[in-house]
């Protein structure tokens, strides 16, 4: 069955580009977390700013166990739950959600704050004692955000993750630097901690405009809980805490094997600047998910496919021109945070390869965890985590910050072909068709038109590398006009240029 067809453009894509265009909105506005992370290294200074690194790092993984994949489970449930019309269900599974992380979350900061307190380096020590709670505020909001999501309505997660989290994290940053620059790395994890506290605030009143908030409250109170919504999240969560650790135990481990924490500092930056190339794929995420699992609820494999397809080639396509972006100029990124992080320009090369491999084929994640096969997405993330790790304890002794890098680019390439195979033998569905390579052509175009200006004039600045992003999207339009689009694409595009419905009119 394939979507039907509205005024040239299916459902399906005018479902995409209107949640998709919600989520990149709200991924503009997170671009402020990089202005965050600058101010933390300007006004704590490096080594306060690597300590923060280090610790933000553990407890990033720590919050993927503290909310227990409740996130996935809520963007499948949830989404389960209002195709069939069961608001019975959708209740219980949110309320389960919300139990489950509340409780996971307090034994795991207390396992953080024992951790920290095993730690030599006062720094990171500190750091991570005042960033712990994080863990239960940051996996509450992911839950309420996922069940705003689930119902197809996007604009919460603009206004929660994309406008209070970046914007109270920067405002926060400075208020603390300004008073108490003087607590080093503790001074960033307080500014961190009082922002996730005030995002939780926001999500809360986000959640009980979209969902019944009340009729989930009594339900928790009750204790009602739905045993197949934790036995599906339980897998996720292992995955989950694995997918995390494969992007971020190589700052850990450079770290500790690796040099002091300004060392730290320079290769986080790295990591935070190549990470922005993934998230071009994670606008999708959240779109696509739910609708594999309308899809597979209701048999409809093809359309499943046609989706998977077209999702693929759009991220692509962007993420293409945003790698070469950043690698080709990495250095004037890398020195906002200051001259001395432009000796990282290396390893972030190798990391934007490992995140264009991550970002085009991460969408084949879907339809294995969604068809219910969150057990097999664990050993893939366990395959992966076990190539990263072997391979970080290898070479960085060897090779540094490069090292550390190679090792992400390896598990990526592992990871994400086991998904791409997997995809392909379950459900038939194969996102390497022509419209794909159509559009990888134009990304090279736009590609090689950075690389020869910057051979053109390699001490460039800023002036610089605006006319270079002009003549390469000069490039890419003469290509895409010369190799032409997929059908469906191009009624996207126009459908785009002329503006979509509200997404609420797009609810499933």
């Amino acid at each position: 069955m394939v979507a039907e067809p509205e005024h040239g453009v299916d459902r399906d894509t005018r479902r995409t580009i209107a949640g998709t265009s919600a989520n990149y909105l709200a991924a503009l506005f997170q671009s402020g977390l990089f202005v965050f992370h600058v101010l933390a290294a300007r006004l704590f200074g490096p080594l306060a700013y690597g300590g923060y690194v280090f610790a933000w790092s553990i407890v990033e993984m720590a919050c993927k166990v503290g909310v227990m994949g409740m996130d996935k489970a809520m963007l499948r449930g949830v989404a389960a739950a209002r195709a069939a019309r069961d608001e019975a269900r959708e209740v219980i599974t949110v309320a389960t959600g919300l139990q489950t992380v509340i409780v996971t979350s307090l034994g795991v900061i207390l396992v953080v704050g024992i951790f920290a307190l095993m730690q030599d380096t006062e720094g990171y020590r500190t750091a991570m004692l005042v960033l712990a709670p994080v863990v239960l505020t940051w996996s509450c909001v992911m839950v309420l955000v996922s069940a705003t999501m689930a119902t197809g309505t996007m604009r919460y997660n603009l206004v929660v993750r994309g406008i209070v989290e970046p914007g109270s994290m920067i405002a926060l940053v400075v208020l603390v630097g300004v008073l108490v620059s003087g607590l080093g790395p503790a001074g960033v994890s307080l500014a961190h901690l009082l922002a996730s506290g005030l995002t939780l605030g926001v999500a809360c009143w986000a959640f009980a405009r979209s969902l019944d908030a009340r009729a989930v409250w009594r339900a928790v109170r009750r204790r009602s809980v739905d045993r197949t919504v934790v036995g599906f999240a339980f897998p996720v969560m292992l995955a989950e805490v694995l997918n995390q650790a494969i992007y971020r135990v190589d700052v850990v481990l450079v770290g500790l094997l690796g040099g002091e924490a300004d060392v730290v500092a320079r290769y986080g930056a790295a990591v935070l600047l190549a990470g922005v190339i993934s998230s071009v794929r994670y606008a999708f995420d959240p779109i696509l998910s739910p609708m594999v699992a309308e899809f597979l609820a209701r048999g409809e494999t093809a359309r499943l496919a046609d989706n998977l397809a077209r999702m693929t080639r759009w991220v692509a396509g962007m993420a293409l021109c945003l790698a070469s972006a950043i690698a080709v100029y990495g250095d004037l990124f890398l020195g906002l945070w200051g001259t001395g992080f432009i000796e990282a320009h290396r390893a972030l090369l190798v990391l934007c390869l490992a995140h264009l491999i991550n970002a085009t084929l991460g969408l084949h994640q879907w339809p294995v965890v969604m068809s219910g096969r969150s057990r097999l997405d664990l050993l893939n993330n366990a395959i992966a985590f076990v190539v990263i790790l072997s391979l970080n304890l290898v070479l960085i002794p060897a090779w540094g910050m490069v090292g550390a890098a190679t090792a992400t680019l390896a598990g990526n390439i592992a990871f994400r072909g086991l998904q791409v195979v997997q995809v392909r033998r379950f459900f038939g569905a194969n996102a390497f068709q022509a419209g794909l390579w159509r559009v990888l052509a134009v990304g090279a175009v736009f590609a090689t038109t950075l690389v020869v200006s910057r051979l053109l004039a390699p001490a460039g600045g800023w002036a610089v590398f605006a006319l270079a992003v002009a003549l390469a999207v000069g490039g890419a339009l003469a290509a895409i006009r010369l190799m032409g689009l997929e059908p469906d694409d191009r009624a996207a595009l126009v459908s785009l240029l002329k503006g979509v419905r509200k997404d609420k009119d797009l609810s499933p």
